[in-house]
């Protein structure tokens, strides 16, 4: 396999990783039927996702699996490495947030046993660019969107009103520019008028 190949994939597979919105993948057991894979190993949790069982095989996104998981993938050196990793990343995305075309041709698609027995840098290649396809980039997770509720409210309520008399304040001020502004419009009028300037304009 070609070295700029496998490096291609490799970078593709961890920029789409990184960019999965907030939430999207499982963190929470209770989201599960499976008990936590992490504990196994990559290639474990990889061979235990392939299972069938409630949730298709969907596994928890633990902070042990993710680092596993990105240190096989910046070794991958073979097809079957990458389509590993690639399918351990699909099964931890939830089913929320996938489009329903995906879910629906996944079933006909090649399974995830059949993938890593004929993984190829083209089979990697087109999964990948399936599932990139296939997420919900614009979607929000609920939780995403009580932490900005939460937020804002917190804004609003540091936001004080202004001092008692502020605005009447502030109306006077103007008051006192404007009439001065205006009396030295008139002393400049007169000087102009009374100075042997030009004269000014009478229709009589």
């Amino acid at each position: 396999m070609d070295e700029s190949e496998l490096a291609g994939l490799r970078l593709a597979v961890l920029t789409l990783q990184e960019r999965l919105p907030s939430g999207a993948q499982l963190e929470a057991p209770k989201q599960l039927g499976w008990g936590t894979a992490a504990t196994k190993g990559v290639h474990a949790a990889a061979s235990f996702q392939i299972q069938p069982g409630p949730n298709g095989g969907q596994i928890e996104w633990t902070g042990p699996l993710a680092a596993a998981w990105r240190r096989l993938l910046l070794e991958a050196s073979t097809a079957l490495e990458l389509m590993e990793c690639l399918l351990l990343l699909e099964a931890s995305i939830g089913r929320d947030w996938l489009h329903d075309w995906f879910l629906s041709a996944r079933k006909h698609l090649p399974c995830a046993g059949a993938l890593l027995r004929t993984a190829t840098p083209a089979t990697v290649a087109l999964r990948l660019f399936q599932l990139d396809k296939a997420v919900r980039f614009a979607k929000t997770s609920a939780r995403a969107s009580i932490r900005r509720v939460a937020a804002d409210k917190n804004l609003r309520s540091q936001r004080r009103p202004p001092p008692r008399g502020f605005y009447a304040d502030a109306n006077s001020d103007d008051d006192d520019d404007g009439g001065g502004g205006g009396g030295e419009g008139s002393d400049d009028e007169g000087d102009e008028s009374g100075g042997g300037g030009r004269a000014p304009f009478a229709l009589f």
